[in-house]
Order: structure tokens, then C-alpha cells, then sequence
């Protein structure tokens, strides 16, 4: 069984399951595997880890076939999460064998794929403008509806403040990979710095959501639109969020 192989089908899984495969978990779930023995493991101060898998997702990272999610935590690089860049056939055994393991790291969170196609056709419908930097807000002012409401995040994302506003590296991923799969077609504009997406058509129809995320959703495009005065007062919470900084190597 090729060693890399089985790390291309782990963080396939992860990616097609929206589940967050840093280093870390990338070890605890190959750990639990029957393909555990494959791999040279280590004692540390903190625990057992396998240099070996390290040094393979840093060969992987070099060739270009994985994209590291990359933050700056207090001085201290992280890697939060791996993404496939290139197309990667599932090995049965492999699959079948890692699958349980990773589903171990799903929350009750609601896909977020669907949140954000069904962001999209109530925008459509309503002829407002979508872009990525519109359903990140919108989002995260739903996100706090729900919050007020219900007394839990609906997301449950890691959200993150830049020079352009609050971030969700999840929901920016996802809405490249709708984009991608051509469930949405994009309006994009050239400004001086490059192209941009200024506004996202559905092509593909979405599946229902809570109801409960569809009224959240429903107010939050109203106060984004229509409120600047409320929807300011949600977003300016996001000077106590964190920094987020994307690297590549």
C-alpha cells in the first residue's frame, strides 16, 4: 500500500466531508488505522507523532498537489487544514478503512455548501449583488442572529478579521469550490489589483435548509441591504476577532 496514497485519500475525505485535517488530526486518524505499523512514530514531550507523515505532507505541499490553510497564531505558524489541488482517486480500502475515523471530527454543523447556495438564490431572486466578501458578512451577521436567538453559533466557523472585513476561511474555500463544480457562475470585474468577483448566479438548484437558518438568513440580507446602521453594529464586533493570515511556501 502506498504510503501517500493513503494521505491523498485522508485529506479527500476531509475536504469532501467539510471536515478540518490539520497535521495534528492527519496523525490521530492514520494513528487509529490499520495502517498505523506503515508509518515511523516517535515519543515527544507531547505525545507520540510520526515524523515520516510530516516530512510526506511537506514533500506533498512542495509538488504542488496540497494547499495548506496557514495562520499566524501569536507569533507561531499553524496549519489548520489541508486542501486537494489536484484530483485524487479514491482507493477502496483505503477509504473504507479511514472514513469512520474522520467522520469522529464532524459537528452538527449544517453543510455549508447549502447555507451558501441558498445565500445565493435569495440574493438572486431579490436581484441584490453576492460576491464572496457579501456572503462573509452576511454570514457572520446570521451567524449572530442565530446566536442572540437560539444561544449557539449555526455554523460553528472559525472567523477571522482582515483589511477587507471579517473572514471565514471555510465559507471563501467552499465558495471557490462551488464556483469550480459550476454550481454558481460569477460576474467578475478587473480592477487595478486583478479580477473580482462581483456577484455569484445560481446554476444549480440547492437543497433545503433548517428553517430556522433560512429565517436567520432571510433578516440578515435585510439589516446587510437595508439597515447599515444595525448591520455596522454587528460587524464592528470583529476588532476582538483575531488576525488571519494566509501563507503558502
Amino acid at each position: 500500500m502506498d504510503k501517500t496514497s493513503i494521505i491523498l485519500n485522508l485529506i479527500r475525505l476531509g475536504n469532501e466531508k467539510q471536515i478540518r485535517l490539520s497535521r495534528y488530526r492527519i496523525q490521530q486518524v492514520i494513528k487509529k488505522s490499520k495502517f498505523r505499523d506503515m508509518f515511523e512514530w516517535r515519543e515527544s514531550d507531547t505525545g507520540e507523532y510520526s515524523p515520516e507523515i510530516l516530512r510526506l505532507l511537506d514533500r506533498l505541499e512542495h509538488k504542488g498537489m496540497i494547499m495548506p490553510e496557514i495562520m499566524d497564531e501569536d507569533g507561531k505558524i499553524k496549519v489548520m487544514d489541508y486542501t486537494l489541488k489536484r484530483r485524487y482517486a479514491y482507493i477502496d480500502e483505503i477509504k473504507d478503512e479511514l472514513e469512520p475515523l474522520v467522520d469522529e471530527f464532524k459537528s452538527d454543523r449544517p453543510e455549508i455548501q447549502d447555507v451558501i447556495l441558498y445565500l445565493i438564490k435569495e440574493c438572486n431572486q431579490q436581484n441584490r449583488p453576492i460576491s464572496r466578501y457579501r456572503i462573509q458578512n452576511i454570514l457572520y451577521i446570521a451567524d449572530k442572529i442565530y446566536e442572540e436567538t437560539y444561544y449557539a453559533s449555526a455554523f460553528k466557523l472559525h472567523w477571522y478579521k482582515t483589511k477587507y472585513g471579517v473572514f471565514s476561511p471555510l465559507i471563501y474555500k467552499m465558495s471557490r469550490f462551488l464556483e469550480e463544480e459550476e454550481y454558481v457562475e460569477p460576474e467578475i470585474v478587473m480592477y487595478k489589483d486583478g479580477p473580482r468577483v462581483v456577484n455569484f448566479r445560481l446554476r444549480k438548484h440547492p437543497r433545503t435548509i433548517d428553517p430556522r437558518l433560512q429565517h436567520v438568513i432571510h433578516q440578515a440580507i435585510e439589516i446587510f441591504y437595508d439597515d447599515k446602521e444595525t448591520a455596522n453594529e454587528y460587524l464592528k464586533n470583529i476588532d476582538d476577532l483575531e488576525w488571519y493570515r494566509r501563507r503558502s511556501r
